[in-house]
């Protein structure tokens, strides 16, 4: 009984270690760093792409299905001859669900109807990647992937598998307010009671916070990539 104290102890105090180690890395620039990695890639297509493939995320509405679908539109209007590819699983082809109100977006957004076709098969990205090598001549057309910054590693290696030998990514990075964000909070009035006054302190409103989102965002998918390297998918 005493050694399982113990251990549990040594567990929990291990556990603390990790907790306050990862929130320390918070406050350095080292999330952004991990999670700008996994939205990086050193190919660039030496033409303009045959296909701009838009990867759904979590569908319309969501942060990082809006965010693509805003990317898709802008290398749409960048690329006009190129098709659009939305690939998102879907169980039937109607208006009411998410790919076809992902289309819509993409035509608020400017894109002509007629260059937007459906991937609805793939449930993940394995198998988004196989079933649009199937609509297209994977050898010889060129891709432009539009996803989510910390997938993109993933989905382009995923892609490089099934046989797209010319495919280069799209990151949809969010924008951040270029205004001043800082004040002081006295002159904004409020209760007397002493506390800190944060207002100048960016990086404890913002950058601490922005940062936990991304080493949580970049755990995650190292997992996913480490998965997908044992199944032989990537």
């Amino acid at each position: 009984m005493k050694r399982l104290a113990r251990f549990c102890k040594a567990l929990l105090m291990a556990a603390g270690a990790v907790a306050i180690g990862l929130g320390a890395l918070c406050f350095t620039p080292v999330p952004w760093r991990l999670y700008h990695w996994l939205g990086s890639d050193p190919f660039v297509l030496n033409r303009d792409p045959d296909f701009i493939v838009i990867l759904g995320g979590g569908g319309i509405p969501s942060e990082s299905g809006l965010m693509r679908t805003y990317e898709g539109a802008a290398a749409a209007e960048k690329f006009p001859a190129a098709g659009i590819i939305v690939a998102l699983p879907s169980q039937s082809d109607t208006d009411d669900d998410d790919a076809s109100r992902m289309r819509r977006e993409l035509v608020i957004r400017g894109v002509r109807e007629k260059r937007i076709t459906s991937e609805l098969r793939g449930r993940n990205t394995r198998e988004q990647a196989l079933e649009v090598a199937k609509q297209i001549d994977p050898g010889s057309n060129s891709v432009l992937l539009v996803t989510s910054p910390e997938h993109l590693k993933r989905a382009l290696k995923a892609f490089r598998k099934a046989g797209c030998r010319y495919v280069a990514g799209r990151p949809a990075y969010q924008a951040s307010v270029e205004s001043d964000l800082t004040y002081k909070a006295d002159s904004l009035g409020g209760s007397a009671i002493p506390v800190p006054d944060v207002g100048g302190r960016l990086t404890l409103r913002y950058t601490f916070w922005t940062n936990t989102r991304y080493l949580s965002d970049s755990a995650r998918e190292l997992c996913a990539l480490g998965y997908y390297r044992v199944k032989g998918w990537i």
